[in-house]
């Protein structure tokens, strides 16, 4: 039997808008009574960070890479005590941290990654259109440029940050593409759709989610995966559908209610094979009575309440 360790990754810097860095806590004191059964571990702050200018065309590369460096340390130590590292954090660039720590503690398993987003963070340096690292996790993950897209002139030193945060692991990739799937994406630029074309990377649809239905969806993801070692999730609030997403920065019609990512997120809670959950983009800054946070707890919650029955193994 493991134990829950709950990890605050602050961090938004990553994003077009300020204000996911206080999603972590705004989740966290949502119910703070039963978070606090759990242990609890606090990641490197922006603060410091801010010192850094702002730069294009990656935005504040440096003070991300310090604070996603301390969330893979954070990470890595939570598996090696043999906990389960479930992750809050501010935007989706925090994500390249869980990814390195996952794969610093277990760099010779192989890893498959559900991402439930309505984006597919897949930009690199190379063709960001934004500058804003929560749109390329993946991409540093996949250990891909997508220098054939190119759209951006990089400096010797961006050229340098990128292949930093690419082996942020110590190793590069971390992730192969038949071992990602998307799940709701839905709003995604011209060069993200032909670099899943390109890598033959698969993803699902809301309305296929539907269709299909969510319990019938999760076993099919799981099959696809079922190659893994271990399996990581990362949430992004900003699948839902914004009747309930309002609390975030990038909503996108057509999403998934909190039902519907509940019971896919409880299939998963059973299989032995997924040990980090990160649920991310949570901005309190753009919500209303902290609503975003309270969605984001009732989808949490029969996962929290079975707590003591969760185990998990790396094969």
């Amino acid at each position: 039997m493991r134990k829950l360790q709950i990890i605050h990754a602050p961090s938004d810097l990553g994003a077009g808008k300020r204000g996911a860095g206080l999603g972590a806590q705004a989740l966290f004191l949502s119910h703070a009574d039963i978070y606090l059964k759990n242990s609890i571990t606090k990641t490197h702050t922006q603060e410091k960070a801010l010192a850094h200018i702002q730069t294009k065309p990656a935005k504040y590369p440096e003070a991300i890479y310090a604070c996603v460096d301390d969330l893979a340390t954070a990470v890595q130590k939570t598996l090696a005590q043999q906990d389960f590292p479930l992750v809050f954090s501010g935007d989706h660039s925090n994500a390249i941290g869980t990814l390195a720590g996952i794969k610093r503690a277990y760099p010779d398993k192989k890893l498959g990654v559900i991402w439930i987003d309505a984006h597919a963070d897949i930009h690199s340096f190379y063709t960001t259109p934004s500058g804003n690292l929560h749109g390329m996790p993946l991409a540093m993950a996949l250990g891909l440029d997508h220098a054939h897209l190119q759209c951006n002139t990089l400096t010797q030193s961006q050229t340098d940050l990128w292949e930093q945060f690419k082996h942020l692991a110590g190793v590069s990739p971390m992730l192969r593409p038949e071992d990602l799937v998307f799940v709701g994406i839905r709003d995604l630029e011209k060069e993200e759709w032909q670099v899943l074309k390109e890598q033959n990377i698969k993803y699902i649809s809301v309305a296929e989610a539907r269709k299909a239905g969510l319990p019938t969806l999760a076993k099919t993801v799981q099959n696809y995966l079922n190659h893994c070692d271990m399996l990581y999730i990362s949430w992004d609030v900003d699948s839902l559908d914004p009747r309930f997403s309002k609390g975030t920065g990038t909503p996108v019609p057509d999403g998934f209610d909190p039902e519907e990512v509940q019971v896919f997120l409880q299939y998963f809670w059973q299989d032995p094979k997924l040990i980090a959950l990160e649920v991310t983009e949570i901005n309190p800054l753009l919500d209303k009575e902290n609503q975003m946070a309270e969605i984001a707890h009732g989808v949490l919650l029969p996962l929290l309440t079975s707590v003591s029955e969760k185990k998990y193994k790396v094969a």
